[in-house]
C-alpha cells in the first residue's frame, strides 16, 4: 500500500496501481491458421514487463509447437469457456508437435496459470504434457506454481483402447514447493502428476474423467523425499489404472534413501471400472503419518477373475527392513453399483508387508467380494482394526498382526457410519 501526508499531517492511502494486462489479441491474428509464433511473442513481453498479467481474451488459439515460461508469470484467461488454445494436430500427426503449449526449460518460480481452456486435438504423443515443469538438467525445484480453474480436453474424443503408449499428463509439475493444482477438469485420458519429489503440495477439487492410467499420481523417485501432501474433494470418473497413487513411482521403493511424510488423502470421490485400485500407496522404505479417510470408491463393474483389484491397496517392497509407521485408513467407504459377480478381486481394503502403529477404523466395504479386509505378507505391529463395517465380506490375515484386532462389527442402527459424517 502506498501513502501520502495531507494537510495538518495526516497520513492516507493511495489507491493501489492497477496492473498492467498484455492482452494476447495484441500479438495474434483470430484468422492466422497457427498462432505459435504470436503466442510465443505475446508470453516474451510478459517475460519482459515484470508484474503484468499475461491475459488471453475470448477466442481459439492454434499452436503447433511448445512456449518457454518463465519465473513470475501470470497467464490468465477470459474463463475455460471463453478462451482455447488448440493444438493444430494434422490427420498425419506430423507437425503438431508433441501437444506441449506451456514449457520449463529450468525451475521456476511464482507461476500462476488459470481459466483457460486447452484441446490436444487427437495428438497421438505418448505421455503428452499440456503444461510441463519437468526440466530435466535442472536440479533445483521449481515452487509457487498455481494451476487454477483450467480446463483439458480432446475434441476426437479418448484414445481408445488405452494402453501402456497413449497416457497423458495434462498437468506436469516435477521437482515442486509450495505447489497447487485446484478446480480444473481434465478429460479424455489425461492425469494430473505432481512430485518427483514434492513438498507441500495440494491437489483440490478436481475432476478428471476417462484418465489413462493414473488420475492424480503424486510419486517419488530414487532417493527422494516428499513431504506435506494434500489430496482432497477431487473427482475421479473411470480412471483406467488407479483413481489415487501416491508414494513411490513403479517399484523403485526399494531404493532405501527415499523418505516420504505426511499424506493426507480426503473425502475424494473414485467412481469406474479401475483395473488396480481405488487409492493406491506403495510405500518406501522410510515411510511415517499416511492418513486415507473419509473417501468413496464406488466399483461400477465385476472384476475379471484372478484380475487383483483392490479397493484400498497400501503394500510395501518384500526387502523393506523397517516398517512404514503411523498409518490410518478411516471413514471410508467402498461399495459396487454392479449387480452380480465379485466387485474387487482381491480385498477392499488390502495391506501387504511391514507396518507399525496403524488404525483402520469405522470403514464400511459393502459386498464387495469375500475378502473385504485383508493382510498379505503381513509382518504389522500394534494394530488397532476396529468397528469397521464388513458386508459380504471378511477380514482376513495371511502373515503376523498384532494389537486390537476385531473380524467384524456391525455399523450403528441409525446407518451412519460410527463417528463419521454421514
Amino acid at each position: 500500500m502506498r501513502w501520502i501526508v495531507v494537510a495538518l499531517g495526516v497520513a492516507v492511502p493511495l489507491p493501489a496501481l492497477a496492473q498492467t494486462q498484455i492482452d494476447i489479441r495484441d500479438f495474434c491474428d483470430p484468422s492466422l491458421a497457427d498462432h505459435t509464433t504470436c503466442i510465443s511473442d505475446w508470453i516474451d513481453k510478459g517475460r519482459m514487463s515484470p508484474g503484468a498479467v499475461l491475459f488471453a481474451s475470448a477466442g481459439e488459439y492454434r499452436y503447433r509447437d511448445k512456449v518457454v515460461i518463465y519465473s513470475g508469470m501470470r497467464l490468465r484467461c477470459a474463463g475455460p469457456d471463453r478462451t482455447l488454445f488448440k493444438n493444430q494436430s494434422p490427420p498425419s500427426g506430423d507437425g503438431a508437435g508433441d501437444g506441449t503449449l506451456l514449457h520449463a526449460t529450468g525451475h521456476v518460480d511464482n507461476v500462476q496459470i488459470s481459466d483457460c481452456a486447452f484441446d490436444v486435438n487427437k495428438n497421438a504423443t505418448n505421455f503428452l504434457a499440456v503444461i510441463s515443469i519437468n526440466p530435466q538438467s535442472d536440479l533445483a525445484p521449481s515452487s509457487r506454481i498455481r494451476v487454477r480453474r483450467n480446463r483439458f480436453f480432446d475434441s476426437q474424443g479418448t484414445p481408445a483402447p488405452p494402453t501402456k503408449h497413449n497416457q497423458r499428463q495434462y498437468i506436469l509439475l516435477a521437482n515442486c514447493r509450495d505447489c497447487r493444482v485446484e478446480d480444473n477438469q481434465l478429460r479424455n485420458g489425461g492425469r494430473i502428476k505432481v512430485g518427483r519429489p514434492g513438498w507441500n503440495i495440494r491437489i483440490l477439487r478436481n475432476v478428471v474423467e476417462d484418465a489413462n492410467d493414473n488420475a492424480i499420481t503424486v510419486a517419488d523417485l530414487n532417493d527422494g523425499f516428499s513431504s506435506d501432501i494434500l489430496i482432497a474433494d477431487n473427482r475421479v470418473i473411470k480412471p483406467v489404472g488407479v483413481g489415487i497413487y501416491f508414494g513411490a513411482d513403479s517399484d523403485v521403493e526399494k531404493w532405501p534413501l527415499m523418505r516420504l511424510s505426511n499424506v493426507r488423502i480426503r473425502r475424494n470421490y473414485i467412481e469406474g471400472e479401475w483395473t488396480v485400485a481405488c487409492i493406491f500407496g506403495r510405500l518406501p522404505f522410510d515411510t511415517r503419518l499416511i492418513r486415507v479417510t473419509s473417501n468413496q470408491c464406488v466399483r461400477t463393474s465385476a472384476s475379471l477373475a484372478n484380475s487383483q483389484t483392490t479397493g484400498i491397496q497400501i503394500r510395501r517392497s518384500c526387502e523393506a527392513f523397517m516398517p512404514a509407521r503411523d498409518l490410518a485408513i478411516r471413514c471410508n467407504r467402498i461399495s459396487t453399483s454392479a449387480s452380480g459377480g465379485t466387485a474387487l478381486d482381491l480385498a477392499g481394503i488390502y495391506l501387504i508387508g511391514l507396518h507399525s502403529d496403524v488404525r483402520i477404523l469405522e470403514n464400511e466395504v459393502r459386498s464387495i467380494g469375500p475378502r473385504s479386509i485383508l493382510f498379505r505378507f503381513a509382518d504389522v505391529t500394534n494394530a488397532r482394526v476396529q468397528q469397521n463395517t464388513l458386508t459380504g465380506g471378511v477380514f482376513r490375515i495371511e502373515g503376523t498382526a498384532s494389537g486390537d484386532l476385531q473380524a467384524h462389527e456391525q455399523a450403528p442402527s441409525s446407518g451412519a457410519v460410527w463417528g463419521c459424517d454421514a
